[in-house]
């Protein structure tokens, strides 16, 4: 299955640079000088008076304190009217944790096309399949240990709310604790410290080492955000460190079977306007099932929405991600909050106008419809020979 000439992929780094923003913005809202954005994944203020807040987070506290805490359920309230109107876009444009996954998904898919025999094709490439609905089963569990045992267990050992707080802390440390480290840290960052002179120092005339080159002290930032990283995440890091590795045999385990917020988000925006919709047009003119192979949560696009005849891709687990448009070498699929394709041609066979509804048997007998005569063209006419006496 050939894939043609390599295309630039533009929806795929629209996400992911809006995910790093999301985590830039983190970062610098620790520092005391950035006011316009605060916080972190569980709750942020926005210019300092706008709350936005994890719908997620505010269920458990608000079940495990069995109190309303009116700021928090506003900023809960903000993003479940986005949700409902944009879909389970967190998912797809926002997460940390599936900026993280994505990335070690794309390695994961290279690696197997170096090391894998070609014979097996990109239907090998997606990995055995993991059963969606466990996260819904694990939501529940949440929701129910918050509520029983008085403790919101998700936010604390939540694999989301690690990568923000790694983040934040690889970036918290100052140029003056770089420069300056000392005998607490280990060997290797002991080793590459080099103290900077200070004033007095330079006024009394005693030789002072020379200035670590900026190779070195970028290094020294490296090591001393990788050491608080590891003090303040603890054993949680194992278990981010064993996802990670996990995901190279069970593609995307964390999206499609275990994330609770993102089971969330799917019901929520169960009815959302914004959809990828369907060419009917052009549908079925590629079976390549490039966005199959390639979508994120698994979704048989072209089997159970392009060639069934379906509008639009209603899936409960669409992130709205965009990249089965990034893959499609046709256009037939676009994402928009209504339909912009003109309707395709009538069913040459049974009558079928573009939306799939069989016209009157008048007018073309009791044929069944069949949702892939839309996509066909007419067939050609053979000549036929005549019947034997």
């Amino acid at each position: 299955m050939a894939r043609g000439p390599r295309r630039f992929h533009r929806w795929k780094w629209l996400r992911r640079s809006t995910a790093v923003l999301f985590l830039v913005l983190l970062v610098l809202g620790a520092r005391d000088d950035f006011h316009w954005f605060r916080g972190s994944t569980t709750g942020t203020r926005l210019f300092e008076v706008i709350p936005l807040s994890d719908p997620l987070a505010a269920l458990e506290i608000t079940l495990s304190s069995r109190t309303l805490h009116w700021t928090m359920l506003t900023g809960a309230a903000i993003l479940v009217g986005a949700c409902l109107l944009l879909g389970p876009v967190f998912c797809g444009w926002v997460c940390p944790l599936g900026l993280l996954l994505d990335v070690n998904d794309g390695i994961r898919r290279r690696l197997r096309r170096l090391f894998a025999p070609r014979k097996a094709g990109k239907k090998a490439e997606r990995g055995p399949r993991v059963p969606r609905a466990t996260r819904y089963g694990i939501l529940g569990l949440v929701l129910g240990f918050s509520l029983v045992a008085g403790v919101p267990a998700f936010q604390i050992i939540s694999p989301i709310n690690l990568v923000s707080w790694s983040a934040v802390f690889f970036a918290a440390q100052s140029p003056s604790a770089v420069a300056s480290s000392t005998e607490s840290h280990d060997s290797t960052a002991e080793t590459l410290t080099v103290v900077s002179p200070t004033d007095e120092s330079q006024a009394s005339g005693v030789a002072q080492p020379a200035e670590a080159p900026p190779l070195r002290r970028a290094w020294n930032r490296v090591v001393l955000g990788a050491q608080a990283i590891r003090h303040a995440a603890g054993p949680l890091l194992w278990l981010l460190l064993a996802l990670i590795v996990l995901e190279y045999f069970l593609p995307r385990l964390w999206c499609r079977a275990l994330c609770p917020l993102g089971a969330l988000y799917s019901t929520l925006g169960r009815f959302a306007l914004l959809r990828v919709r369907i060419n009917p047009q052009q549908r079925g003119k590629a079976r390549c099932e490039h966005c199959a192979y390639d979508c994120p949560m698994g979704i048989e696009v072209m089997r159970d929405y392009t060639l069934a005849g379906k509008p639009a891709i209603d899936d409960l687990e669409c992130t709205r991600c965009g990249e089965c448009i990034d893959t499609c070498p046709r256009g037939v699929l676009q994402l928009g909050f209504r339909d912009k394709f003109p309707p395709a041609e009538g069913c040459p066979t049974c009558g079928a106008d573009a939306a799939g509804t069989q016209a009157s048997s008048a007018s073309v007998g009791d044929k069944p419809h069949n949702p892939l005569h839309v996509i066909q063209s007419p067939p050609a006419e053979t000549p036929r020979e005549p019947h034997a006496p």
